[in-house]
């Protein structure tokens, strides 16, 4: 097994690879998020003036207030750096269909949580009652 060692973005090959350019700058990452974020809206899980900043995107900002969102993005920076070791580009139609395992349940389940509107309130409810100190 060759390793090779190389600064240039895995993506782009454009630019040095830094973490904010990884999980930031990169024009394929920001499509990613792009895509992430049109999809929170479009699932109106989030408001039509709804925006990932880049603390929020880094994981820098305190995002718990809401966990399900916060969980998104957390698999949202875990699928941009498994893109990067498997050197594919992050896609968000990908990290949906994915068939790994664990991660394509965890998915299908934060779709089902978002999509229907009888468990999504049930389900923040039961979740508020057992962790109440995130409140």
């Amino acid at each position: 097994m060759i390793i090779s060692i190389r600064d240039t973005c895995t993506f782009c090959e454009q630019n040095t690879e830094s973490l904010i350019h990884l999980f930031w700058d990169c024009k394929f990452v920001q499509t990613f998020w792009q895509n992430i974020q049109h999809w929170l809206i479009q699932h109106q899980i989030k408001p039509q003036d709804f925006s990932l900043t880049l603390p929020t995107r880094l994981g820098l900002a305190d995002s718990t207030e809401d966990i399900l969102v916060h969980h998104t993005l957390v698999i949202g920076r875990y699928h941009i750096y498994s893109s990067k070791i498997k050197k594919t580009f992050p896609n968000l139609q990908v990290l949906i269909k994915s068939k790994s395992k664990g991660k394509s349940r965890e998915i299908s389940y934060l779709i089902y949580i978002y999509t229907n509107e009888y468990f999504f309130p049930t389900f923040l409810m039961a979740f508020s009652n057992k962790f109440p100190l995130l409140h």
